[in-house]
């Protein structure tokens, strides 16, 4: 047993977790198609309820090729929210682009102009050099 009163016992800082990244956030082009996949995909169901509820109420009544011709049009519309999702996906999580290729210091027809430059500034460094020698 420990002969520490509670009020002399202090208590273990709780470990605090490494700051994570916090996750990219979504593209404006992304969120639009998010937004729009959102927005057919409550369409489509609402189209779904609406059709299923027709095909109930029309069996009896003989109306059921037009059910069917719905339920098939819903079966389309499911798969273009697939791939109206897959969109916002791939936009959401595309990579930056690569940084560019390293452009080049000089363009050709410039080397020239400074190796000539270059040459002048060296041998008037050297004409000062031998002046200043023969002094």
């Amino acid at each position: 047993m420990s002969t520490q009163t509670p009020t002399e016992q202090a208590p273990e800082p709780a470990p605090q977790a490494a700051p994570q990244a916090a996750p990219a956030a979504p593209t404006p082009a992304a969120a639009k198609v998010e937004a729009a996949a959102a927005a057919w995909k409550a369409a489509a169901e609402e189209w779904n309820a609406a059709a299923n509820e027709w095909l109930a109420v029309s069996e009896a009544g003989g109306a059921t090729e037009a059910a069917k011709v719905a339920i098939e049009t819903m079966e389309a519309a499911t798969k273009s929210i697939a791939a109206a999702r897959a969109a916002a996906a791939a936009l959401a999580n595309c990579p930056a682009p690569a940084a560019p290729a390293r452009p080049r210091r000089h363009r050709p027809h410039q080397v020239a102009k400074m190796r000539a430059r270059r040459a002048e500034r060296r041998r008037l460094e050297r004409e000062i050099k031998k002046e200043k020698e023969e002094e």
